[in-house]
């Protein structure tokens, strides 16, 4: 809760906006992880598709996609 997580985010829209064309950003998240959802969707992320994949030690687990079609709003605040 110092705030690094969203200067994180930040520094990769930043490089993402740095790139022509520009274009949006997104990542993958646990299922279980509520919590890292939260924080996703409180920096204006939209939780989309989930998919099912093999973890490295043989399980499986659910990833969710979260996506930013504008990045420039992870260069401020939290989204309110």
């Amino acid at each position: 809760r110092q705030g690094i997580g969203a200067r994180l985010m930040a520094c990769s829209a930043e490089a993402v906006l740095a790139d022509e064309p520009v274009t949006g950003l997104y990542l993958w998240v646990l299922e279980d992880n509520v919590s890292a959802q939260a924080f996703y969707a409180g920096r204006g992320g939209l939780l989309r598709q989930k998919e099912p994949f093999d973890t490295p030690g043989g399980g499986r687990a659910v990833g969710v996609r979260v996506v930013w079609p504008d990045p420039t709003v992870l260069l401020s605040g939290p989204a309110s």
